[in-house]
């Protein structure tokens, strides 16, 4: 009986059932591949990748679904703050970057060489 249920149990923990999450309720823009910005209030993430974006809400077809509501902010899926401020960026070319040392001999050894 214990074997069966832990086999049972384990079978279940195997199961691949998609993630999927719903945020509506959002001011959002995305680029459409006609280069065109598309606006949206609702967007479904499954497996980490949007699927869908609408102007309408999808909770009636995604019933199951991690729904956030997103208050009305605004809402640009995929873009990536990479900006940089150039005093900063400037003041890490005159810093020794170190990370990633995994003995103090290698320290060192950038030390010397730096």
């Amino acid at each position: 009986m214990k074997k069966t249920f832990l086999a049972l149990l384990a079978s279940f923990s195997l199961s691949s059932t998609a993630q999927v999450t719903l945020i509506h309720n959002v001011n959002g823009y995305t680029p459409t591949k006609s280069q065109q910005i598309e606006r949206f209030s609702s967007l479904v993430i499954k497996d980490g990748k949007v699927v869908k974006t609408s102007a309408k809400d999808l909770s009636t077809q995604y019933p199951s679904a991690t729904k956030f509501d997103g208050e009305g902010k605004t809402l640009l899926p995929g873009l990536i703050d990479a900006h940089g401020h150039i005093i900063g960026l400037g003041n890490n070319l005159l810093t020794l970057d170190v990370r990633g040392s995994k003995t103090i001999a290698e320290v060192g050894k950038r030390l010397s060489h730096y």
